[in-house]
């Protein structure tokens, strides 16, 4: 496969290559996309974990968007068990608190990458929402401590995804954090959640 070639351009363009495929396959083609996708898919899972170039992260992440995005609730399962703890590994990271931001360009494009990736996982994966939103929580809540806005508005999009897909478990894992965000706080979105 041409994923793993030594050359950085050839990666790029391979990405950007799979990306296209993926999306005239889900316009014309649409019973030769999963196939496509599940031929490809653990090329693309290494990637995430194997990956050392930052530019390249940055388009694989933009390809499993553009996976979920086509594939409905197909990569649901391989984005849980296979993406989510590297994406979370990675936000971290590059989120460490201390730090003013990511330090470099191509650190902040892999950040918006990630977040972007996590947020349509959130709106098209309903399982994503119901296992993982204490952890997207926590990232999102690590970026209190970042100064650039890009990263600052990257959180909130997908802060607002989690809420809008599952308002109830957003409120409680909102309110169990502390209410941070208290400019955003709001009543519960249920009865049964209020305060006695």
């Amino acid at each position: 496969h041409f994923i793993q070639y030594p050359s950085i351009i050839v990666r790029r363009k391979v990405h950007s290559t799979i990306q296209v495929a993926f999306l005239i396959l889900s316009q014309f083609e649409k019973n030769r996309l999963l196939p496509l996708i599940s031929t490809l898919w653990p090329s693309i899972s290494n990637c995430v974990k194997t990956e050392k170039s930052e530019s390249i992260l940055t388009c694989v992440y933009e390809t499993i968007e553009m996976g979920i995005q086509v594939s409905g609730t197909f990569l649901e399962t391989r984005f849980i068990e296979g993406i989510w703890n590297e994406a979370e590994r990675l936000l971290r990271n590059l989120l460490t608190p201390g730090t003013s931001k990511p330090s470099t360009t191509a650190s902040l494009k892999l950040c918006g990458a990630v977040f972007r990736c996590v947020s349509r996982a959130v709106a098209q994966l309903p399982r994503v929402t119901l296992e993982l939103s204490e952890s997207i929580a926590a990232i999102i809540n690590n970026v209190e401590n970042i100064s650039e806005p890009e990263i600052r508005q990257y959180s909130h999009e997908l802060w607002i995804q989690l809420q809008r897909m599952n308002p109830d478990l957003a409120w409680y894992v909102e309110y169990q954090r502390g209410n941070k965000r208290s400019s955003e706080s709001r009543l519960p979105p249920h009865h049964l959640l209020k305060e006695f």
